[in-house]
């Protein structure tokens, strides 16, 4: 798709998002002039926003603020769902993820572990994650990480065990290979859940 394509379905859904029913269509069929393709890609958009949790519409960033620089306690070696977990591999404003490997040494299996911090473990926090957790563990998508367990520690702070894929961040590697406008949508759309 071009990005002139791209931008012209951005233009219709903007317009169309706050639409319903027969008023809608009537807009999509005067907007897309029977270019069934173009449709179906505002249509998308329209019932993949249809299906986004009310939650994700509320500001997190400015309630967590507080909790970023607020160090969470060195978790090396601390087991969790049958796993030793070995090394942070990243940091946010909830939390951290380690590097986990299986504790019984049945057969070797790394995993990554989302632990949250102490500070940040309040009921809305709890609540968010307990929904990611869910919405995790119901999709099945080559592109995303699978969930196997989650908990919490004995201190009650909650975590979960994802699994491990080793990369980098996407933005790094279309950097890294100076990829253009069109060829970062067509990862990204590569990447992306379709609903």
């Amino acid at each position: 798709m071009t990005p002139d394509e791209l931008s012209r379905i951005r233009e219709i859904y903007e317009r169309a998002v706050s639409m319903h029913g027969p008023g809608r269509d009537a807009f999509l069929d005067e907007e897309c002039h029977g270019n069934d393709e173009l449709r179906r890609e505002v249509e998308r958009l329209l019932q993949a926003r249809e299906h986004v949790p009310t939650w994700l519409d509320q500001p997190l960033i400015g309630s967590l603020r507080q909790f970023v620089a607020q160090p969470l306690p060195n978790m090396k070696g601390r087991r969790l769902s049958g796993y030793t977990l070995i090394r942070e591999i990243g940091r946010g404003g909830m939390g951290s993820v380690y590097l986990a490997e299986r504790s019984d040494g049945a057969f070797r299996k790394q995993a990554a572990i989302k632990l949250v911090l102490p500070s940040a473990s309040t009921a809305l926090v709890h609540a968010r994650l307990r929904q990611e957790r869910e919405i995790l563990a119901s999709l099945d998508h080559p592109n995303i990480t699978r969930l196997f367990d989650g908990g919490a520690t004995e201190e009650g702070w909650p975590y979960f065990v994802m699994e491990y894929v080793e990369g980098q961040p996407i933005d790094q590697w279309c950097d890294e290979r100076k990829l253009n406008i069109s060829e970062r949508l067509e990862l990204f759309q590569d990447t992306a859940v379709r609903l």
